[in-house]
């Protein structure tokens, strides 16, 4: 796999290297974004314009976590040069399993998915193409790809000269899948380690309501349930409190 890896970065990184340009002007509160609706079947019980408009009340930025908490990370909007990419967003794995380096059997896979009419998951069961930046200049590092095994990170560690453990190269790069446009309301990602367990979180795509209440007014339970302040929705908070809350989270 690290032969196929190495293929893929000599083959795709030219085309890519726009991508690193464009990047270094990326920025997470500096463009106002649409937030996403429940999905295209669901488009009956969007909000009325005003809540559903340009507007600083969204999440860019969420947190994720595994049940569990062998997995964990954020995810925000893909912004370059002040344009909103929507069918790309940026990953950063901040928990891993300590065995992922150099095992073909460990990888990561991500997944996007909707919600049917009815309110119930619509999983697309192709794993996404995804690309990996260096975080420090949003540089690509690789080709395109919809696995990553342990095999290839090592790989990429002595290639990019991101050397450490797994969790070292993780704290340093982004994961950018592709392909989850506005159609799409959710992420999930998949980790297997070099046991063979599995560890697997669902989040919201961003970007979204940063209010959970009134997100859920317009979001099946499904959905509304993988608001990152869900938990705390109780609490009292102007819609600008919870989008500062959410402003904690961006990278």
């Amino acid at each position: 796999m690290a032969a196929y890896a190495r293929e893929q970065v000599e083959t795709m990184m030219k085309p890519l290297l726009w991508l690193a340009a464009a990047a270094l002007l990326t920025s997470c509160g500096g463009t106002t974004v649409k937030p996403r609706s429940g999905s295209t079947s669901y488009s009956s019980v969007l909000p009325p314009t005003g809540n559903n408009s340009v507007g600083t009340a969204n999440l860019q930025c969420s947190p994720f976590s595994s049940p569990d908490v062998r997995l964990a990370g954020r995810v925000m909007v893909y912004v370059n040069g002040g344009v909103l990419q929507e069918d790309r967003v940026r990953v950063r794995i901040t928990t891993i399993s300590s065995s992922f380096a150099g095992s073909s059997a460990a990888s990561v896979r991500m997944y996007r998915w909707r919600t049917a009419s009815s309110g119930s998951p619509e999983l697309d069961s192709t794993p996404l193409t995804f690309t990996i930046e260096r975080s420090d200049i949003n540089y690509p590092i690789s080709g395109v790809m919809n696995n990553l095994t342990g095999t290839d990170l090592s790989y990429f560690q002595q290639s990019s000269g991101l050397t450490g453990s797994a969790q070292d190269f993780f704290n340093r790069v982004t994961l950018v899948p592709i392909g989850v446009d506005y159609n799409w309301s959710a992420l999930k990602i998949v980790v297997t380690d070099a046991s063979g367990s599995v560890s697997e979180s669902d989040m919201l795509l961003p970007a979204f309501a940063a209010n959970p209440n009134k997100y859920a007014q317009f979001h099946p339970m499904v959905l509304s349930q993988l608001h990152p302040f869900w938990s705390q929705r109780t609490q009292n908070l102007t819609d600008a409190d919870w989008e500062s809350r959410g402003r904690t989270h961006c990278f």
